[in-house]
């Protein structure tokens, strides 16, 4: 037979883990939590500055061939807009020893 001394402990002891086990999970969450957002805060910091670096590529190669060239047309304005880091890149290269426009964006 059990003692109601024993039944009290044994209510307690249980409600105990169950209490604590709440209050893991919700630590547990809240860490979590915190954790995702701080990687998602670092990740749009790293996609802002890639995308600062490629749009500075950009300025600086329609600035180029505007002082080399002249005004670029539209045309050309949105292929430059399409190209990737390492295209500019490369024709930011070129455009030092190009003789046209042309020379400077071939592929």
């Amino acid at each position: 037979m059990v003692s109601i001394a024993d039944k009290l402990f044994q209510d307690g002891r249980e409600r105990g883990i169950a209490e604590g086990l709440a209050r893991g999970r919700e630590e547990g969450r809240e860490e979590g939590r915190e954790e995702g957002r701080e990687e998602g805060r670092e990740e749009g910091r790293e996609e802002g500055r890639a995308r600062g670096r490629v749009e500075t590529l950009r300025r600086t190669l329609l600035r180029m061939l505007q002082l080399k060239f002249g005004l670029p047309d539209p045309t050309l304005v949105a292929r430059i807009e399409l190209a990737s880091s390492g295209e500019l890149e490369r024709w930011i290269d070129r455009v030092l020893t190009a003789t046209t426009v042309a020379d400077a964006l071939a592929d």
